[in-house]
């Protein structure tokens, strides 16, 4: 997953693959990780996940 792709497009392969964690890539270099915690957590807090 690129760190540019959408929060919605990142829920629906998360969803669909039935996968907990994506890897998140910049220019084809690993910076991290999206789980469902990190989606979750944002969503009750209002915060962007990653911040």
């Amino acid at each position: 997953m690129d760190v540019n792709t959408p929060l919605d497009v990142a829920c629906g392969v998360l969803a669909k693959r039935k996968i907990k964690k994506v890897p998140v890539t910049r220019d084809g270099v690993l910076v991290g990780a999206l789980s469902r915690r990190n989606i979750l957590h944002a969503i009750i807090t209002g915060e962007q996940p990653g911040n």
